[in-house]
C-alpha cells in the first residue's frame, strides 16, 4: 500500500517531516498488522501482513495519524564526503555503455559536454559548482538499487533539469554519484543505473552512511570531506527556519526557475531527450556498423546465455586455449 503525503509538482520539506513523524510514531507504537515502512520523496510504502483486508489497515492508519503531531525540528546528521568529479572509473562505465547498449545519444560520446550543457541550462558555470555547494537532503534508501540514498538539494536553486539514460546502463560502479533531474544518488554497490554519472565518492556502506535514513533525515555535503575520510556531524533540521529562509529568497529562487524554463524551451535536443528510444534491430548489426555480420570475418558461435561483449582480450590470429 502507498500513502501519499503530497504531489509530484515539487519538493516540499514539510511533506518529509510528516513522513518522518509517521515513521517515528510507528517505531514507538507499532501499527497493528504493519510489517514494514519504506519512505520515499512524498510517499510511504506500507507493507502489511497477509490476510488483513485493506479496509482494516486503513482504519489502523487513520487512528495512527491522529495519535501524533508533526514536529518542526528533527534530529539529523551531516555527512561531509569527498567527491572525485568526472573520474576515470565512471568514464569507463560510460564507455562500456556506449560500446554495448547505445552508442548514440545526446550525452554521448562526450559526456562532459552534455554536463556542461546542463550547467548552462540551469544557469551555472559548471555542474561541479553545484555539487560542491549544495547540501542534499536524503529522502530514502534504495532509489536505484538496494541501500542507495536518494537525495534532493535543500536549496531550490541547486535543483537541476536533466535526463536519465535511456536505455539504462547495465553496470554502474559502487560509490558513483549520479544526477537524475533534481535528484542525486550515490550507488551503494555495482548495479544497473540510469542517472548521469558525475563522479565518485567513498563507498557509503563502509562508513555507516547507509543508516542516514534510519529514523532520521540526513544531509550529504559532497566535496567537503578529505579524500580519505567521511566526517559525520550531529545536527538538527528546523522546518520553521527553512521555510523562513525560502520566503526570504523567494524572488531569487523564482528568477532561477524562470531562467531554467526559458533555457529548456530553447534547448537544441530537448525533443530528443523526451522522445522514447526505439532500439534498432540488433540482429542485423546495423546499430553498430563495426559489429555487422557482413564486416566481421570468422565463424559465428551461439552463446549459451544472452549478454553483450564490451571487452575483447585477444587479437586476430591469437590461439585461445581452453
Amino acid at each position: 500500500m502507498f500513502l501519499e503525503f503530497g504531489d509530484v509538482t515539487g519538493f516540499d520539506m514539510r511533506q518529509n517531516f510528516e513522513i518522518f513523524a509517521f515513521c517515528e510514531q510507528h517505531s514507538k507504537f507499532s501499527i497493528p498488522g504493519v510489517d514494514d515502512l519504506t519512505p520515499g520523496v512524498f510517499t510511504l510504502h506500507v507493507q502489511y501482513s497477509q490476510g488483513i483486508s485493506p479496509s482494516i489497515i486503513n482504519d489502523h492508519i487513520t487512528r495512527h495519524v491522529k495519535s501524533y503531531s508533526v514536529p518542526t525540528q528533527v534530529p539529523s546528521r551531516i555527512f561531509r564526503m569527498p567527491l572525485a568529479f568526472d573520474d576515470g572509473v565512471c568514464r569507463a562505465a560510460i564507455k562500456r555503455y556506449e560500446n554495448t547498449i547505445r552508442h548514440q545519444a545526446p550525452w554521448l560520446p562526450n559526456k562532459t559536454e552534455f554536463i556542461k550543457f546542463l550547467a548552462e541550462l540551469n544557469g551555472l558555470e559548471t555542474v561541479a559548482d553545484l555539487l560542491y555547494e549544495a547540501s542534499f537532503l536524503v529522502l530514502g534508501l534504495g532509489d536505484v538499487f538496494m541501500g542507495s540514498p536518494c537525495a534532493n538539494p535543500i536549496d531550490p536553486r541547486h535543483r537541476l533539469f536533466g535526463s536519465k539514460y535511456n536505455l539504462s546502463r547495465s553496470f554502474t560502479p559502487r560509490g558513483a554519484v549520479g544526477i537524475g533531474g533534481q535528484y542525486m544518488c550515490i550507488y551503494a554497490t555495482d548495479s544497473p543505473g540510469g542517472y548521469q554519472l558525475v563522479g565518485r565518492t567513498k563507498e557509503i556502506w563502509d562508513h555507516g552512511c547507509a543508516s542516514i535514513c534510519s529514523g532520521r533525515d540526513g544531509l550529504i555535503d559532497l566535496g567537503a570531506g578529505s579524500p580519505e575520510l567521511v566526517r559525520i556531524e550531529e545536527s538538527v533540521l528546523d522546518l520553521t527556519e527553512y521555510e523562513s529562509w525560502l520566503a526570504k529568497n523567494k524572488l531569487d529562487i523564482e528568477s532561477r526557475k524562470a531562467h531554467q524554463a526559458r533555457a529548456i524551451s530553447s534547448s537544441p535536443f530537448i525533443e530528443e531527450l523526451a522522445r522514447p528510444y526505439l532500439q534498432p534491430n540488433s540482429d542485423s548489426g546495423k546499430d553498430n556498423p563495426q559489429l555487422g555480420a557482413d564486416t566481421v570475418p570468422g565463424e559465428w558461435i551461439q552463446a549459451m546465455m544472452p549478454g553483450r561483449c564490451y571487452k575483447i582480450n585477444v587479437e586476430e590470429g591469437d590461439i585461445v586455449n581452453k
